[in-house]
């Protein structure tokens, strides 16, 4: 696909969805949402409000023109190397302890993987800024970390001094918000799309959580990710996002297993979601000249067995218990699948 090509795609894709988030969240109460394109050559997204915390909003998602086009780029990449890779002998036994993986190519070629993956992916991209917007955390940002930046950037601003302490910590976890925000949505999505068929239901999930690891690894400078004891900088690192996202993915398809007959129990959705992940991960690191993994850091293993990442998680806790009135008495239009949220178990694992 040529880059003017993508470029129409993403806009084709955003504006109806804008349309209809316009007609049915912002018209009701006298707000708009507009969609901005920037030329800046950065890979970067935004979200602002124009308006008063009790105003109708007056809400706006800036996408660079340059995202679109590295994030398809990208993602060509993970489907040509995903192709290459799947029928070798190491990927068969790195992936041994896992069920086989839907087959993609039986249903799409390798350019309609590219496609599928890049539509989610940008579909993530704008409910994650959207989620910024009806949660309102430019406003918490500012009322609890201390923030005076109004506009919230997916990737850091040359000259930005990062982030620490308190601020750091409310920007994480408005971060992990917008995550579960987006994620819910775009199931929303896949499930409109592919309920009545349920093997292509099975290989867009698949896909799905590709595009969520892409996504995570694109907006983190795809640089090393190693455990952390607090919160630094503006935003988790891609293991931690993915480690909180995938439960809430299991979570919302266990509730509507029954009504849309997917047929998939939890440990399906385990495997499933795993397997995409790391696969993704894996292509990271070939990506960056790695040709075995140097460690496990990057691959899903469940939050309770993270344990160089508990101190940072039960900062991630503590910070969210501080917040989550604020943002729940805050929010427009929101529900109850669309907030972070921890079990007991975990909240005790983190406490041990």
């Amino acid at each position: 696909m040529e880059d003017l090509q993508i470029y129409e795609l993403s806009a084709n894709v955003l504006n109806e969805i804008t349309k209809d988030l316009n007609e049915s969240i912002y018209a009701p109460i006298d707000g708009v949402l507009a969609l901005k394109w920037s030329t800046e050559p950065t890979f970067n997204a935004s979200a602002s409000s124009k308006s008063g915390i009790k105003d109708p909003p007056e809400h706006e998602i800036c996408l660079h023109y340059e995202l679109v086009r590295q994030l398809y780029r990208d993602i060509e990449g993970f489907s040509d190397f995903y192709l290459q890779q799947q029928t070798t002998d190491w990927w068969s036994t790195f992936f041994n302890n896992l069920d086989d993986a839907p087959p993609l190519f039986e249903l799409f070629t390798v350019e309609q993987c590219s496609h599928n993956i890049f539509v989610g992916a940008l579909t993530f991209v704008y409910f994650h800024e959207l989620g910024h917007l009806l949660q309102q955390h430019g406003y918490i940002r500012q009322e609890i970390g201390g923030n005076e930046q109004t506009r919230i950037f997916e990737s850091k601003v040359a000259g930005d001094a990062v982030l620490r302490g308190k601020q750091s910590s409310v920007s994480h976890v408005t971060e992990l918000c917008a995550d579960s925000y987006a994620t819910v949505k775009c199931l929303y999505e896949l499930m409109r799309h592919f309920d009545d068929n349920k093997k292509e239901l099975k290989v867009a999930l698949f896909m799905l959580v590709c595009s969520l690891s892409c996504i995570f690894h694109k907006f983190s400078d795809e640089v090393d990710c190693t455990p952390s004891d607090t919160p630094v900088g503006s935003h988790p690192n891609p293991s931690i996002r993915m480690e909180l996202n995938l439960p809430h993915i299991y979570e919302l398809m266990d509730l509507i297993a029954e009504p849309s007959g997917h047929l998939m129990n939890r440990r399906d959705l385990v495997h499933l979601c795993s397997r995409a992940s790391d696969s993704s991960s894996l292509y990271q690191m070939a990506k960056n000249g790695l040709s075995k993994p140097e460690n496990d850091y990057l691959f899903i293993r469940g939050l309770l067995n993270r344990e160089d990442d508990k101190n940072y998680l039960k900062h991630i806790v503590e910070t969210w218990d501080e917040i989550e009135g604020m943002i729940r008495e805050s929010t427009i239009d929101g529900s109850e699948l669309d907030y972070l949220s921890f079990s007991e178990v975990f909240r005790e694992y983190v406490n041990s």
